[in-house]
């Protein structure tokens, strides 16, 4: 989890196919939900991809959801990233 404006983010830049849908994703999340609350942070935020459904979906089910903010990813304006937060309060 990095800091950014006192709200840790949560960075993934994929993972192998072979191990989707194995509840890896969830563990991982969930553990930087946790390591988050320990240190006092009220909310997470991440970017996704917007065609990335997979990875919308288990950020969903781990109760983060669309703030409406979307942009260019970075070196590639083709690609369009949005954000999403939760509460961890």
């Amino acid at each position: 989890m990095g800091r950014f404006a006192r709200v840790p983010g949560l960075v993934v830049s994929g993972s192998i196919r072979s191990t989707r849908r194995r509840g890896a994703g969830s563990l991982l999340v969930h553990s930087a939900i946790g390591w988050a609350q320990s240190h006092g942070f009220a909310m997470a935020r991440l970017w996704v991809g917007h065609e990335e459904e997979a990875a919308i979906a288990l950020y969903q089910r781990c109760g983060f959801v669309f703030t409406g903010v979307g942009r260019p990813l970075e070196g590639r304006p083709s690609i369009v990233i949005r954000e999403m937060r939760r509460a961890l309060a």
